[in-house]
């Protein structure tokens, strides 16, 4: 994986500059930076309310598996050992001290509950013990893994689903940009006293760090959606009583889901859901030199 990404996006040297056209010109460094920022938000095609077998769900119903936890925790789980592979066999030439930086996205969905996307809230909470769990690398070699928990994020994931838009209620709640989730990734690259294991929360405004216990959660512009709950209970057809099995249509049937609510892009085949995440977030590498400047 490490080597066709070098080939396809290439380096960025010790000052955190990247360095164009890595076939012509191949540094001895490696790769500092690696961030598995893919995320999906519980599609209908992979959701915890269309269990497999369903008329909307793709997911296998033997294999005992969600697309959406593979995309969401096992994919940055996966990733973060092959750049520890990597990081701690890195080529002939490469210096010691070369910092090694790995960011991952977690979620403030890390720190609440939500009814509308259980799949999404177990791998977000899943992410942050992770991330936490690998602070020791930073002290044993110079590894350091950090997360960054967007808030409200007027991204794809919202603004291209108006079954998860329907949760922003305009009255109350505020957008952060995706510019200041950017800017809470480079403080993990750069900021020295911040150590490795620790989660930035981000919202409209507003950046702190997550504390591992005892943390108040987050709140204020860019943390809130006003109609989750009331547009789960009611725009979605709550209905109390009846049998519940896992082979009925909890997704349409039971909850009065039309087919024009179905997301429309999907985790699987050809219909397969794009990087939207680092899409909306501009991509770190595109974003290093004006942030410096």
């Amino acid at each position: 994986m490490f080597e066709h990404a070098l080939k396809e996006f290439g380096y960025i040297d010790s000052n955190l500059i990247p360095i164009p056209h890595p076939t012509l010109h191949p540094p001895t460094n490696p790769p500092i930076i690696v961030c598995p920022s893919t995320g999906i938000y519980d599609p209908h095609c992979s959701n915890f309310w269309h269990p497999p077998g369903s008329p909307a769900s793709r997911d296998p119903i033997h294999t005992g598996r969600y697309a959406t936890l593979d995309i969401n925790l096992t994919h940055p789980i996966r990733s973060t050992q092959l750049a520890l592979s990597h990081f701690l066999h890195p080529r002939p030439g490469t210096e010691e001290g070369d910092p090694k930086r790995e960011i991952i996205i977690s979620s403030i969905a890390a720190q609440i509950n939500n009814l509308n996307i259980p799949l999404y809230v177990a791998a977000k909470h899943a992410l942050s013990g992770f991330i936490r769990s690998l602070t020791v690398l930073e002290h044993r070699f110079g590894i350091r893994v950090n997360g960054v928990a967007p808030g409200v994020i007027k991204t794809p994931p919202w603004t291209e689903h108006p079954e998860k838009l329907a949760f922003v209620d305009p009255s109350v709640d505020v957008w952060a940009s995706p510019e200041e989730v950017a800017e809470a990734m480079f403080m993990c690259l750069e900021d020295g006293e911040l150590g490795g294991g620790k989660i930035l929360e981000v919202g409209a405004g507003q950046t702190r760090v997550v504390g591992e216990v005892m943390d108040a959660g987050p709140g204020g512009r860019g943390c809130t959606v006003g109609r989750g709950m009331r547009r789960f209970m009611g725009g979605w057809g709550w209905r109390g009583g009846g049998e519940r099995g896992v082979n009925c249509e909890l997704g349409r049937d039971r909850w009065g889901l039309r087919t024009s609510d179905r997301c429309s892009d999907c985790c699987y085949g050809e219909g397969r859901q794009r990087n939207v995440q680092m899409d909306a977030y501009l991509g770190i590498s595109r974003l290093i030199l004006p942030l410096r400047a």
